[in-house]
């Protein structure tokens, strides 16, 4: 390894077998292999021998070196795979592999429960603090190793060591029955850990039911309160709609516009009897007469109820008779005060012109109601 400068020892060994082709190196490196491997007698020395190769990955290279198809190669991947399986079967203890620690982790999550759940965990988590790959982190974990042997060993005597623990001796501690007390104690733990998750849970469930309940009343309560609210309004609604029956109509007094007549003219002197002398023609330009001469003209309809439609009005091309042409006509003798009054809403509706598009309406909607029966098939041309 001080050689080569590896940082793990055997690297360049087992990343040859993926980078050489000479089929015969490769076949002396596998041999090699496993006389390192099988020159342990001792089971653990021979796991952890293994374990070394498995952890560089010769496991993934072997399987790509079936596909060279040497009869030598192949002889030492069987011995090589042989003697691993014979291995395996002695470090089985409980279906769990004792050379694997994955598996052995696995194993104590399973089985632990409860307190000695949580010891593990704090356990492990102060075993992930130790630093890898430095003499520091090295001491430490062959620290904690002689400290966890102590603990689960019964020599516990400084002149006499406690003894590092082999594949049967883990075997036999793990067949050989527990003791009744012991039992007894993990019954007993069992059985409060129990009680406490009942109580734990139906304390849970009854403070859920007083919650739903509580929700129950206050929506119950609320509902009360508004069908009260409604029926106390509706019965307000039907005492006034009753008293409103009850009462007589009071009729609606609409104001009649007043006619105001003009002031009466004021009186003017009778005009000297004429004299011999004619009065001189008037003046081309001059100022108009003064009001009341000519005659005075009765207001109209037209200036007594002024009315602005808010639509067009269809057009009747009638000439307007102007105000100084009524006097002596029929127009003068009628009373416009005894004439009926129409409401503008009702002239507009009988006046008023209609639209472009309400025309194109009308007219497509009559021409439609024309013959119904156009879209109908002729029975006689369809046969």
């Amino acid at each position: 390894q001080k050689q080569k400068n590896e940082r793990t020892r055997f690297r360049t060994l087992v990343s040859s077998l993926k980078t050489e082709d000479d089929l015969e190196y490769k076949t002396n490196v596998m041999r090699l292999i496993n006389a390192i491997i099988g020159r342990y007698e001792n089971l653990e020395k021979r796991i952890s021998m293994r374990q070394e190769f498995k952890q560089l990955g010769l496991l993934d290279i072997i399987e790509g070196l079936r596909y060279d198809d040497d009869k030598a190669l192949n002889t030492e991947i069987d011995i090589f795979e042989e003697l691993m399986e014979e291995d395996g079967k002695l470090t089985m203890v409980n279906n769990v592999d004792l050379s694997d620690p994955v598996a052995i982790a696995n194993a104590l999550v399973t089985q632990t429960h409860g307190k000695a759940l949580q010891y593990f965990t704090e356990i492990m988590q102060q075993l992930f603090t130790i630093p890898v790959g430095s003499v520091e982190g090295i001491s430490t974990w062959a620290l904690t190793e002689d400290v966890v042997r102590s603990s689960t060993t019964q020599e516990t005597s400084k002149k006499h060591a406690p003894k590092k623990l082999d594949f049967q001796t883990i075997r036999k501690m793990k067949k050989s029955p527990q003791p009744d007390n012991l039992l007894q104690q993990d019954q007993d733990a069992m059985r409060q850990e129990l009680n406490e998750l009942r109580n734990e849970l139906n304390q849970t469930k009854v403070k859920h039911l007083q919650e739903v309940n509580d929700l129950v009343d206050k929506y119950a309560t609320e509902k009360k309160e508004l069908q009260k609210s409604l029926e106390t309004e509706i019965a307000t609604l039907r005492d006034r709609l009753e008293a409103a029956r009850a009462e007589p109509a009071i009729p609606i007094q609409t104001e009649e516009p007043v006619e105001t007549s003009p002031p009466p003219p004021a009186d003017i002197p009778a005009p000297p009897p004429p004299s011999n002398i004619p009065a001189p023609p008037p003046m081309l330009g001059g100022p108009p007469p003064p009001p009341g001469i000519g005659g005075a003209t009765k207001p109209s309809y037209a200036d007594k109820y002024p009315f602005k439609p808010s639509v067009q009005m269809k057009k009747f091309y009638w000439k307007a008779i102007p105000p100084r042409e009524i006097p002596g006509t029929m127009w003068d003798d009628i009373n416009f005060d005894e004439v009926d009054y129409l409401e503008p809403v009702e002239l507009e509706k009988l006046f008023g012109a209609k639209k472009k598009a309400d025309k194109e309406k009308a007219a497509k909607v009559e021409k439609e109601e024309e013959n119904p029966y156009k879209n109908m098939i002729d029975l006689k041309r369809s046969n």
